[in-house]
């Protein structure tokens, strides 16, 4: 099997529902924004050397794989109030472990930690399309819970990664 199949050369995408669909229709931007944050959190994992972390975040691409299913087939799958309450673990998990904040932070830190930042970046973005795609057309509402989570757990993950590489945090100066 090759592929490339020509089959989008024209603007459009097929999904598991079998219709066609425009490549710059909401769906299809909330399916490649979810791909990205999978993608860079990859890079994220590749750069960390903390097991707990590399495994965590395992786990969480793993869940966006699920996500793609569900937005690919339209139809719930997998997603569930267990998913976001296991990240909700993982958050108070390393909270735990962290000074209590007090003021804004500037991302940035280690090269892993300022990834961190990025991909907490990337997907408050996704979460942005998949509400405005839940506005269009319903989509599972634990999908938009996990980002939210997701997204508060990439930022407390940076933050350890960079008291790890013993990283002071950076307030703005106004």
């Amino acid at each position: 099997m090759k592929i490339y199949t020509k089959k989008g050369d024209l603007g459009e995408t097929g999904l598991c529902d079998g219709k066609r669909h425009g490549k710059s229709s909401l769906r299809i931007r909330a399916l490649g924004s979810v791909d990205e944050t999978n993608s860079v959190i990859g890079i994220a994992v590749s750069q960390t050397k903390s097991n707990d972390l590399k495994k965590i975040l395992g786990t969480v691409q793993e869940n966006l794989f699920a996500v793609q299913g569900e937005l690919a087939f339209a139809k719930n799958c997998s997603v569930s109030e267990r998913t976001v309450l296991l990240l909700e673990k993982e958050i108070d998990k390393i909270e735990l472990r962290l000074l209590p904040l007090k003021k804004f932070i500037v991302p940035g830190g280690s090269v892993c930690g300022s990834t961190m930042h990025f991909c907490r970046a990337v997907c408050r973005r996704t979460e942005t399309l998949l509400c405005e795609l839940n506005e269009k057309e319903k989509i599972n509402p634990e999908i938009l819970k996990y980002f939210n989570r997701l997204a508060d757990l990439l930022f407390v993950m940076a933050r350890l990664e960079n008291k790890r590489n013993k990283i002071l945090e950076k307030s703005p100066k106004k």
